[in-house]
């Protein structure tokens, strides 16, 4: 009687761990002989490991994109894309902007000349069309009075200031072309962007 006294205090001094290493815990199902050893559950690929990291893959990838980090990757996604659209429509525009300003310059400076000359004459001409070229903006065409094309001195006349008008139009077209937005949603511009600039100012010459 005493030695089971003793056996029995000895048993239950043992630690709670050696039940869980020796199968005794009765809620965990310690049978080794089925696909059910582990705790008594299937996996989703009947214990086949490569099956189960695959379909465990595609199942974290869905929980990814459904979770917080998911979205926040998605909108910074987004967000960075609009604002390099709007950074370089920016820039592009500021380039545009500045090649006008400069095209109206030249035409202005040209326009003088041919307030005293009463025309375009061919330097000037010459001269206009190395000066649009130097800014990467080739011009496409000349309207006005021109002496290339023949055209006669416009003179001083008091008495009829419509006649003694000269005017000064350029069309270039600037290289590289700009980023349209109608581009993008199928647009064609017809002979591609172009920069029109001119003015008119009264002759000061007053003979031929």
């Amino acid at each position: 009687m005493a030695a089971f006294k003793r056996s029995l205090k000895k048993f239950k001094k043992r630690p709670a761990g050696l039940y869980l290493a020796r199968g005794l815990n009765p809620g965990i199902d310690s049978r080794r002989d089925g696909p059910g050893h582990n705790g008594g559950v299937e996996g989703p690929a009947g214990g086949n490991p490569q099956l189960g990291s695959q379909y465990y893959s595609k199942f974290n990838g869905r929980r990814f994109l459904r979770d917080a980090r998911g979205f926040v990757l998605l909108e910074f996604l987004i967000v960075f894309l609009i604002m390099a659209f709007l950074t370089f429509g920016g820039v592009d525009y500021w380039v545009i902007l500045s090649k006008h300003q400069y095209a109206e310059h030249l035409v202005n400076y040209y326009l003088q000349r041919m307030e005293v000359e009463g025309y375009l004459s061919v330097a000037d001409e010459n001269d206009l069309m190395a000066r649009f070229n130097a800014f990467s903006c080739p011009v496409q065409g000349i309207q006005g009075p021109r002496q290339s094309q023949g055209a006669a001195r416009v003179l001083r006349n008091p008495s009829d200031l419509d006649a003694s008008t000269v005017s000064l139009q350029v069309t270039c077209r600037p290289q590289p072309q700009p980023l349209l937005i109608g581009r993008i949603i199928g647009g064609i511009v017809p002979g591609g962007f172009t920069i029109k600039v001119g003015g008119s100012a009264l002759s000061e010459r007053v003979s031929p």
